[in-house]
């Protein structure tokens, strides 16, 4: 990976950790599953960044709640699919919104949309990860960008 890569996804991280929850509009989201069904026959060469944007923040706000035997499963695969998920962004990013400015604030706004998805399921059952759109989106972007040998 490129040194440049690396340093945008410090910087991204370092960032994004250190927002707060805002109160974004969880009940309208749809899962990235069904996303990429309703866009399959689109020829919008954003799709692909926003389902990036959309793995890389959520494997960003997931990694925060990892604790004990999950922190041991999973906090280095999910370290390496949020690079993935990073560089194929920036690989598909246009000029104009490749900038740092735009790549943070979409990952600031997907970011507090976990954060809210992931607080409001642990405040119901206990358990932030049984979210349906979480469940869903982890499973998604976990068949595009973990790699398994």
């Amino acid at each position: 990976m490129r040194i440049e890569t690396k340093v945008l996804i410090g910087i991204l991280t370092a960032i994004v950790l250190s927002i707060n929850p805002a109160q974004s509009s969880a009940q309208d989201t749809i899962t990235i599953d069904k996303f990429i069904s309703q866009s399959r026959n689109s020829e919008n060469s954003s799709n692909g960044q926003f389902v990036g944007f959309r793995c890389t923040s959520l494997y960003m706000t997931m990694s925060v709640y990892l604790e004990g035997d999950q922190l041991r499963k999973f906090s280095w695969e999910w370290s390496q699919a949020m690079q993935n998920a990073m560089f194929s962004t920036v690989f598909l990013s246009s000029e104009e919104s490749s900038s740092t400015e735009y790549m943070t604030g979409q990952i600031e706004i997907m970011n507090n949309l976990y954060q809210n998805l992931f607080i409001a399921e642990r405040e119901k059952t206990g358990n932030g990860f049984n979210n349906k759109i979480i469940k869903s989106d982890l499973k998604t972007c976990g068949k595009i960008f973990i790699r398994r040998n």
